[in-house]
C-alpha cells in the first residue's frame, strides 16, 4: 500500500495545487474591468482629447488595420477584434478522409445486442454482464 502512496506523492507533488483545490479561490476581482470595456474607454477619452466621435476614432483605428493588412500584417486588427469580440469558435474535424472515425465499442455492443435477438449465441452473460449499453 505504501508503494501506491508513494507514486501519488510522485504525481502531485506538494507546490502543486491538489485535486479539486482552485489556483484562484478568490476569482476575478469585484469592479475589474474586461478588455473590451477597457477598449471603450479608451476610445471615447481619446475621442473627447481630439474633438471627435468614438465612432470617427474606430473609424480610423479600422482604416490603420486594414493598411497594415493590406501590407501582410494582420496582428493589430486581429488582436482587437479578437479581445473586443471574441476569437471566432473554431471546428475541428474529427474525421478521416471525409469518413466518420471507426467506434468500436459502438460496434461491439450493437452486434452483441443483435446476438441476443437472434439464435441465442449472444447470451446476456457474454456481453458486459447483462447490462444494455446503446442506451
Amino acid at each position: 500500500m505504501s508503494d501506491k502512496t508513494d507514486t501519488k506523492q510522485k504525481k502531485n507533488p506538494p507546490n502543486q495545487f491538489q485535486p479539486g483545490e482552485s489556483g484562484n479561490p478568490a476569482g476575478r476581482p469585484k469592479g475589474s474591468l474586461n478588455f473590451a470595456t477597457k477598449w471603450k474607454r479608451f476610445i471615447e477619452k481619446v475621442a473627447e482629447d481630439n474633438g471627435l466621435s468614438p465612432a470617427e476614432i474606430d473609424e480610423q483605428l479600422y482604416k490603420v488595420a486594414w493598411q497594415k493588412a493590406k501590407e501582410g500584417d494582420y496582428q493589430f486588427y486581429r488582436d482587437i477584434q479578437d479581445r473586443v469580440h471574441g476569437k471566432p469558435q473554431q471546428s475541428v474535424d474529427h474525421t478521416t478522409g471525409g469518413k466518420e472515425l471507426p467506434t468500436p465499442i459502438l460496434d461491439y455492443v450493437q452486434n452483441h445486442n443483435s446476438d441476443k435477438a437472434g439464435d441465442g449465441n449472444g447470451s446476456a452473460d457474454s456481453c458486459s454482464a447483462g447490462r444494455n449499453l446503446s442506451k
